[in-house]
């Protein structure tokens, strides 16, 4: 799957956004008042798809994950003032999946497979955004960043009786320029409904995330409850052709 995103395009489009935004920007009153941040935790219950190279499907469910996790990490950071927002992502993973199966053979018995599949990977997604539109309930914000993936990627075959197996594995990273949408509608004094799109290239052939999120707010704490989705159809990314995230999240978010 191509969406022939050119790796000048997106570049162009983040810096048209930056002088647009910065020419009404400069209309407002500077004092804007203060700057407000936030920082969240979350876990995000995400299985891991896609395909390799070779045409072999990546399936890792969130429950294998957590068996063979070694290490994880997921938090965001924000700052606001006025209608800018900078925001940022950072997400660490280190986990591996094994199966053994049996698959018939020529002589009319069955062989021992052995699978195995090892990822550990560092995300991070950041950028700037500005309100482009408010009412009472809904504020909606353009946004232009950049995403980076690091990954360790193993993949592992073999065959039992002696016939040895194939290992592939590399470490590849990838910057991508993005651009999308997001926003926040009020539904009552408390609960709030948030949502969050973008699309991308650079390194990669595409990339895009979806978030959509219930939110619960106490004094000066946010409590989400969501669902996230996060692509990429990758260009000579190691062994990976397409790699996908996605799966419920919960989040604890506190404002100062």
């Amino acid at each position: 799957m191509h969406f022939g995103l050119g790796k000048g395009v997106l570049p162009a489009a983040c810096m048209a956004l930056a002088v647009a935004t910065a020419g009404e920007a400069g209309a407002q009153d500077s004092a804007s008042g203060p700057w407000t941040f936030g920082a969240e935790i979350y876990l995000w219950g995400a299985s891991i798809g896609g395909e390799t190279l070779s045409g072999e499907d990546i399936d890792i469910s969130f429950a294998t994950i957590i068996e063979n996790l070694d290490l994880a990490g997921m938090a965001t950071l924000s700052a606001n003032r006025g209608p800018w927002t900078l925001f940022s992502d950072f997400i660490y993973l280190d986990a591996q999946s094994n199966q053994n199966v049996l698959v018939p053979n020529a002589g009319g018995g069955v062989t021992g497979l052995s699978t195995g599949v090892g990822l550990e990977s560092f995300i991070t997604t950041f950028g700037a955004a500005y309100r482009v539109y408010e009412n009472d309930r809904t504020q909606l914000s353009a946004l232009a960043g950049a995403r980076y993936i690091w990954q360790d990627t193993s993949l592992n075959l073999s065959l039992g009786l002696g016939f040895g197996g194939t290992t592939f594995s590399g470490k590849e990273s990838a910057w991508d320029a993005i651009v999308g949408l997001r926003g926040q509608t009020q539904l009552s004094d408390d609960w709030s409904l948030g949502y969050y799109a973008d699309v991308g290239g650079g390194d990669s052939h595409f990339t895009g995330q979806a978030v959509l999120a219930a939110n619960y707010r106490y004094r000066q704490v946010d409590f989400s409850l969501g669902y996230r989705y996060l692509y990429w159809d990758m260009d000579d990314f190691g062994p990976i052709d397409t790699l996908d995230l996605s799966g419920p999240y919960a989040g604890v978010k506190f404002t100062f």
